[in-house]
């Protein structure tokens, strides 16, 4: 995005381990002799080695004492909000041919995939491709009214792990459960929401599981953007979830647990979004914005600015350039 702007000369080529398989969450970059790191990982740990090639680092889930803790702490940085989102123009069609010379007898099915993503005619199919994941698709002014209460969410299944990491999973899903029955009976068919159709919700809360159309790309995107309230909640690891940031770049008021990891700029509880911390807490707070019309527009401005200073990605990649010394 920001090469077709003309705001940076780039140049792609695949390195010789390039793996067409692999989904990476870690990018090295070498800009202008500067050894740059973007680290997108849900956890909050950091590298050794990575921390110690860099002269920078990007990290998402930063969390502070963490950073404190690295050795390093003068190099990290916090890198922002994260959703799955592509971009206009990005070389889709050579990352396509770079996928095909990097097919291997073991890697069919994920090159397949990558490449459906790739195609807008084929990530019809895979619902998280370019058809319904580009920048475009998530974005709405802030203006367009809205009348639902939005609260699309997962369940994680306790039984797939053992001791504290079960009791943790079933703590989540305990306040999500409770918020959308909370919610449901609050709003009755102002609300739509419930749980994702996976085999574990089906088993634990089949009264909460929402038909799969509902969850599909399309149809999530389309009740997000005219949504007046959209509810969000922390990621498994505490990371700041996807849904956070696809409400902010649609300019939604927002709902959601408290932040464990920081952003860059000002994004902040009151001006940004209304915090949570149980399922009668979330009820509180919906109900105040959607009783508080002017609060929940300034809401939706504070966020749209935000999204283009911070969240689109262009402006989050040119944020970190501008910061190199």
């Amino acid at each position: 995005m920001l090469a077709a702007a003309g705001a940076v000369d780039v140049h792609l080529r695949p390195s010789p381990a390039f793996d067409p398989g692999g989904g990476g969450t870690i990018l090295q970059a070498e800009i202008e002799g500067h050894r740059v790191v973007y680290d997108t990982f849900d956890v909050s740990a950091i590298s050794p080695d990575l921390l110690a090639w860099a002269t920078r680092y990007y990290k998402r889930s930063f969390d502070p004492v963490t950073v404190a803790a690295s050795g390093r702490p003068d190099i990290i940085r916090p890198l922002g909000l994260n959703y799955g989102v592509y971009a206009t123009g990005d070389w889709r069609f050579r990352r396509m041919g770079w996928s095909l010379r990097g097919l291997r007898r073991n890697n069919v099915r994920d090159v397949a995939t990558r490449i459906a993503r790739l195609s807008s005619a084929g990530s019809r199919f895979t619902d998280t491709g370019r058809s319904t994941a580009s920048v475009q698709h998530f974005e709405e002014e802030p203006g367009r009214p809205g009348h639902q209460v939005l609260l699309l969410t997962r369940t994680w299944d306790p039984t797939r792990v053992q001791g504290d990491r079960a009791e943790m999973r079933a703590e989540m899903n305990r306040v999500r459960v409770e918020g959308i029955r909370l919610l449901r009976d609050e709003f009755g068919p102002r609300f739509l929401g419930g749980l994702n159709p996976s085999p574990d919700a089906l088993r634990d809360f089949p009264d909460l599981v929402v038909d799969p159309q509902v969850v599909k790309k399309p149809a999530y995107l389309r009740a997000m953007r005219s949504a007046a309230v959209c509810v969000t909640s922390r990621g498994l690891v505490d990371s700041n979830g996807w849904r956070l940031a696809e409400y902010v770049a649609a300019s939604r008021a927002i709902v959601t647990e408290p932040l464990a990891h920081e952003v860059p700029g000002e994004f902040t509880a009151g001006r940004n979004y209304l915090e949570f911390s149980d399922p009668q807490s979330l009820v509180e707070a919906v109900n105040h914005l959607l009783s508080d019309a002017e609060g929940r527009a300034r809401m939706r401005e504070a966020n749209h600015r935000y999204y283009l200073d911070h969240v689109r990605p262009d402006a989050i990649v040119a944020r970190t350039l501008e910061q190199l010394d």
